[in-house]
């Protein structure tokens, strides 16, 4: 078993390597900029509910607790008397 994981790494390491691709990286973003740090944490709500139909939360307890994350929400957004917001397009994001 030995011998025939030298044999391979000795072959590996003969072996021309050729360029298959050139990766090309796009320039850093900013991403969570201080406009975009306050939207995520003042206007932005989680909610499990907000996706497709197959992968919402099931069960009786999930159930009753999308009550509790809309209060939650609107509790949130009217003491930081923020809106609340629901983007459709990331263009809608603060830069």
């Amino acid at each position: 078993m030995r011998s025939l994981k030298t044999a391979r790494r000795k072959m590996l390491l003969r072996t021309k390597l050729d360029r298959m691709s050139k990766l090309c990286c796009a320039p850093a973003q900013d991403a969570y900029s201080p406009a975009r740090r306050v939207y995520g944490d003042e206007v932005l709500s989680f909610n499990p509910w907000h996706c497709i139909e197959e992968h919402r939360p099931l069960g009786s307890i999930m159930h009753v607790r999308i009550k509790a994350y809309e209060k939650s929400s609107s509790f949130r957004h009217q003491m930081n008397v923020q809106p609340r917001v629901e983007p459709k397009d990331i263009n809608e994001l603060p830069l």
